[in-house]
């Protein structure tokens, strides 16, 4: 490690006490979590690693808003009971077999009854 941290820049070595400092300062419960999923993130295959890491490069680039929305979504979902989660998941499901055709029917309608709704009120 010794030899490695040699061949670091200054602004290298920089970043990285800020990240080491930045680890430290998390709750231990939260360093912990972060620990296990290093290790489970070791043991996957290169490939697993590179499509993990594929993924999370799709994630930083999507915008602050659409990531914030995605987040609520899984925490709603994190919330419903086993058996809600398999209802959104089977429906899901139909959802993907839907031709494209289907699906333009369907948001059409919801956004007709969401109007009719909304002048209602």
């Amino acid at each position: 490690i010794y030899h490695r941290w040699q061949n670091l820049t200054s602004d290298q070595k920089a970043e990285l006490r800020k990240k080491v400092k930045a680890f430290r300062d998390l709750p231990k419960a939260e360093r912990q979590r972060l620990k296990e999923n290093y290790v489970r993130f070791s043991q996957l295959t290169p490939t697993q690693r590179q499509a993990i890491k594929e993924k999370f490069q799709r994630w930083r680039q999507l915008p602050l808003d659409k990531r914030q929305q995605i987040r609520r979504l899984y925490h709603d979902f994190d919330k419903l009971t086993p058996e809600q989660r398999q209802q959104l998941i089977k429906r899901y499901q139909r959802w993907q077999n839907l031709t494209p055709r289907q699906k333009q029917r369907i948001r059409n309608k919801n956004r007709q009854q969401q109007q009719r709704q909304r002048k209602r009120r």
